[in-house]
């Protein structure tokens, strides 16, 4: 909850606290509503979320599994390499074929995630991620990286 922004908004920090703001908010629903879920489910980080709240992984395990997950994208990310950044608003055809323009066989990149009709995240080389963010940023979407 305190320090810089730039420091916060790391994956290693983001995923944890994610992490424990879910298994939160699972347990406080317990707490107050009591009906036990026949089926949990989760997407991506989320499915920590869920192992936890089924009981198939401890918080604690879990908790060291998504804080190296976080450092291992983290390393991935400052090698220059490869990277990730969430699209919202933007049309999925637009999205498609600034990807198609801007994929090259040494700097791939594609669409990851289709988190929903309204979001969806960008994954592949730094250079070309950065191309297509840079494209939907001058056109007004908002881009998370």
């Amino acid at each position: 909850m305190e320090g810089p922004i730039s420091q916060l908004s790391r994956t290693s920090y983001t995923q944890p606290a994610l992490l424990t703001i879910s298994v939160i908010a699972f347990r406080r629903y317990m707490h107050d509503v009591g009906i036990i879920p026949e089926f949990s489910a989760g997407h991506s980080l989320g499915e920590y979320s869920a192992l936890v709240s089924s009981g198939v992984l401890s918080f604690g395990d879990a908790l060291r599994v998504v804080q190296e997950r976080g450092r291992f994208m983290e390393e991935a990310s400052e090698a220059g390499v490869g990277c990730m950044v969430a699209v919202r608003g933007a049309d999925l055809n637009l999205l498609e074929e600034l990807c198609d323009h801007y994929a090259v066989t040494s700097q791939p990149i594609t669409i990851a995630c289709y988190n929903s009709s309204y979001q969806y995240v960008v994954s592949g080389h730094h250079a070309s991620v950065a191309a297509v963010a840079g494209q939907l940023e001058q056109r007004g979407f908002q881009i998370t990286r």
